[in-house]
């Protein structure tokens, strides 16, 4: 059996370009799930973590639990002493299954006066049963419908299972005119018309390099059934090859708009921006030097496709830039790249 799903469309626009000022180092507090699109019937895994030596097993769940039910907690601590300074975090894991459908904004938590930012879930209905004789199923499904030239288009495929396998292998992903990166695997149960299914999830982004039509080609998943689950009168014995194909997918890729005014094209979800200063302008002496840094981070991009940040010309002082800090991080969106772009300058 397989399935494809369509979410909504990203917005490529331009949505935030903000200048922020350099913080000041705080302890933090952070509140992450590893999905944030989830089924009633799933489990998912929240983990509030701090930087210094609060617990955030202390921390208030009263408002979690209106949500959602508390399956399993466990509790960690890493230490580690770095230029001869020791530094402790604490971690607290939760596995929880949602009580309640909708979207909905799970409040900050907060452990001896620090907090965490709020978290927006959303839960979907209970995913539709399987037939009763099936013991595998494996689906591809694509965030949109359609995407821009060099946006990013993320495929996700899903693996259900309701008996244990080994050698558990899916075929490589190749696409042709596109840039393939891996973002990563995560596991979770699933309970379906009162049915336990583990399901393994592998998603990747995909960047068309070329407008028209790209193809997902189909993709297979084979496995054997273990011997750990057979008993006597099982109709399948040890050792069976299973294996499940995908449809191939095809979707549209639109080209770079007409009328777009700009030269530099950035098909992100999000654009933000952040300068930095090391010192005060204002207090500059003839023969001091000051650092301007310039971050640039796309959603929904890699990092080698933004821009520099340009030059910088100010009477009295020569501009020395340094060699660009170029990288990607993944998450549950998908790519974020990040430029970042130092310009020493010296009065003079």
């Amino acid at each position: 059996m397989q399935a494809t799903r369509f979410g909504k469309p990203l917005t490529y626009l331009l949505t935030a370009f903000c200048i922020l000022l350099s913080p000041v180092a705080a302890a933090k507090l952070s509140a992450t799930l590893d999905r944030y699109t989830i089924a009633m019937g799933d489990t998912v895994r929240l983990t509030l973590a701090s930087d210094d030596n609060r617990d955030p097993g202390n921390a208030d769940l009263n408002e979690l639990e209106k949500r959602f039910e508390i399956l399993q907690r466990s509790s960690s601590v890493r230490t580690e002493i770095v230029n001869g300074q020791r530094a402790q975090s604490r971690e607290l894991t939760l596995e929880l299954t949602p009580r309640l459908q909708g979207s909905f904004v799970i409040p900050p938590f907060e452990v001896d006066g620090i907090r965490s930012e709020a978290l927006s879930v959303t839960v979907g209905p209970e995913p539709k049963g399987q037939a009763s004789d099936q013991l595998v199923v494996f689906e591809a499904e694509l965030d949109q419908e359609s995407v821009y030239v060099q946006g990013q288009l993320i495929l996700t495929l899903r693996i259900q299972q309701s008996v244990n396998l080994d050698s558990p292998s899916i075929t490589d992903l190749t696409i042709e005119n596109a840039y393939v990166e891996t973002l990563g695997q995560n596991s979770f149960q699933r309970t379906i018309d009162g049915r336990p299914w583990l399901v393994r999830e592998l998603r990747y982004a995909i960047f068309p390099e070329s407008s028209g039509e790209l193809l997902v080609p189909e993709q297979t998943f084979s496995g054997r059934l273990s011997s750990g689950r057979w008993r006597l009168f099982d109709s399948m014995p040890p050792g069976r090859l299973i294996r499940r194909q995908t449809a191939e997918l095809r979707v549209p890729v639109r080209p770079r708009p007409s009328d777009f005014p700009g030269t530099t094209w950035l098909p992100a979800s999000k654009l933000s921006i952040e300068e930095r200063w090391s010192a005060p302008l204002d207090s500059l002496r003839i023969g001091d030097s000051v650092t301007r840094t310039i971050t640039l981070t796309g959603e929904g991009l890699q990092g080698a496709q933004l821009p520099p940040a340009g030059e910088i010309t100010i009477d009295g002082l020569r501009s020395y830039p340094d060699q660009p800090s170029i990288s990607n991080v993944t998450g549950e969106r998908g790519i974020s790249g990040i430029r970042t772009d130092n310009v020493a300058l010296v009065a003079g």
